[in-house]
């Protein structure tokens, strides 16, 4: 395939990626699966649901009179237990959409698609979860962006993490104390539940996909809930 203009979606890529915003790259493209089932009563073309070392290429079909693109971000891992304090909740991710008609693409064209990871814990302050994006190739032009939600902060700090940007925004996590973690945000639009904290020396749970953030821990406990991973969901009435 000839790649039209390519230097604006490729710089554009390579300043995100190194700033971390997302794990992925564009140095190589990779193809998902297929998908036949359907959301909001159109069809799902693709589903992307797992983040990866290398953008996914979604290339358009011919016969479409428009397509929905539906981007829910990474969900916010939550923050560890100090001593005297239980961590707090991750952030859940943003969630946004785009309805595009058959004015706005052409059969063959090719977007990138960037799928925001989940954030994890190294056992202080929990990391912000990815962003997902829909970009288009030929123009460079960013399509859809849901932002990740923000990591959950360690014990006795102030707040839960914040939640991802979007059209729909993720909801921020809740605050923990020193005898419950703080519950993970939920993640914006119809994205994943967050996890919950822990009221014992266990690990909290896990946000859910897509985008839910991970719940704090109990105090004096440095286990964590990671969030759930972010989605890029392709349709078609």
């Amino acid at each position: 395939m000839k790649i039209k203009n390519a230097s604006r979606p490729l710089v554009l890529i390579a300043v995100v990626c190194a700033l971390g915003f997302w794990t992925l790259t564009a140095c190589s493209k990779k193809s998902a699966t297929t998908s036949s089932g359907s959301s909001n009563g159109e069809t799902v073309l693709e589903n992307y649901a797992t983040p990866s070392s290398s953008a996914y290429e979604f290339i358009v079909p011919s016969g479409l009179s428009s397509l929905t693109i539906l981007a829910f971000g990474g969900g916010g891992g939550g923050g560890a237990g100090v001593a005297s304090g239980s961590g707090y909740n991750g952030g859940g991710g943003g969630f946004s959409e785009i309805k595009l008609n058959n004015s706005s693409f052409y059969a063959g064209e090719a977007l990138y698609v960037f799928v925001g990871g989940y954030g994890g814990n190294g056992g202080g302050s929990g990391a912000s979860g990815g962003e997902s994006q829909v970009v288009d190739n030929a123009s460079g032009q960013i399509l859809v962006s849901a932002g990740g939600g923000g990591g959950g902060a360690m014990g006795n700090s102030t707040a839960g993490g914040s939640g991802g940007t979007g059209t729909s925004p993720g909801q921020a996590g809740s605050a923990g104390n020193q005898y419950v973690g703080g519950n993970g945000g939920v993640g914006g639009g119809s994205g994943g539940a967050g996890g919950l904290g822990q009221s014992a020396s266990q690990n909290p749970a896990g946000g859910s996909q897509p985008g839910g953030g991970g719940g704090g821990s109990y105090y004096g406990y440095h286990g964590y809930g990671g969030g759930g991973n972010g989605e890029v969901i392709i349709e078609t009435p």
